[in-house]
């Protein structure tokens, strides 16, 4: 990334994370500051297995489950805001089969409960 002109602007610290989250913060040339983050873990090797996700300007992204799984184990405070927006938006269908793909990576007693509450409050917040 250096070589191509970004810096590198600090680490970004994920305590406890069970998903092995690592990353960094970086500023393309002329644009905002990007996190980028990694993992040696399975889970990621999974999520880039399956078919690739596209955003409208071509630019791949990680598919919807495993951002969410990103998201709940990044513990951050926007991370939290960011899933009641993307969960807030899906079906009840949907919410489960995002919590069965993220028991397949954590064991969580209550993350089943914690990912209806999080599409639930953002419901609310589409509702207003």
């Amino acid at each position: 990334m250096s070589a191509a002109g970004w810096i590198k602007s600090n680490d970004l610290v994920f305590p406890g994370s069970r998903l092995g989250l690592a990353g960094a913060a970086w500023a393309p040339p002329n644009s905002e500051e990007k996190d980028v983050m990694t993992s040696d873990r399975d889970w990621l090797r999974d999520a880039f297995a399956m078919t690739p996700v596209l955003r409208s300007d071509g630019q791949r992204v990680i598919p919807r489950d495993y951002l969410v799984l990103m998201k709940i184990d990044s513990a951050r405070g926007h991370d939290q805001g960011d899933l009641t927006r993307i969960l807030g938006r899906m079906t009840d269908a949907e919410v489960e089969q995002t919590i069965a793909a993220l028991t397949l990576y954590l064991d969580d007693t209550d993350l089943a409960e914690d990912v209806r509450h999080y599409a639930q409050i953002g419901r609310w917040e589409y509702e207003t």
